[in-house]
């Protein structure tokens, strides 16, 4: 028996998109320096939430973690096949295809001036780690 191929609805989706959000706090191996506190990743979301008011979407914060590595704080680079960023990504990763995973840690990009880097979505499948965003 023949399975019908899926079909997309006519009907265009008119409720709340929600994006669970979690923040990854990479800090110096003292815990302190690169800290962000609660506070601030909390306005940070309500930034957000307001910015895409319009559009009905809602960044919701799914959790936070903070790791201290001074290899990863430091070393951190854009490159896809950076061996810091790949141990930072792959140990940390929360639910890639779902969940938007930002890491906060000190990238330093020689020459450039740069708040930070993302990976293009296109490149591997959703559930890849290296989705996500990386800022300074």
């Amino acid at each position: 028996m023949d399975e019908a191929a899926p079909t997309q609805s006519s009907t265009p989706f008119t409720g709340v998109v929600k994006v669970p959000v979690f923040v990854h706090v990479i800090t110096r191996n003292d815990g302190t320096t690169g800290a962000v506190p609660e506070s601030v990743i909390d306005e940070q979301i309500a930034v957000l939430n307001s910015e895409f008011s319009q559009v009905d979407m809602v960044f919701e914060l799914a959790g936070t973690s903070s790791t201290a590595n001074d290899d990863w704080f430091f070393g951190v680079n854009v490159s896809a096949s950076d061996p810091e960023r790949i141990a930072m990504q792959s140990t940390l990763s929360v639910d890639a295809a779902r969940v938007i995973n930002i890491y906060t840690l000190n990238h330093d990009i020689e020459g450039a001036q740069a708040m930070g880097f993302s990976h293009f979505p296109w490149r591997d499948v959703e559930t890849d780690f290296k989705h996500g965003l990386v800022l300074d």
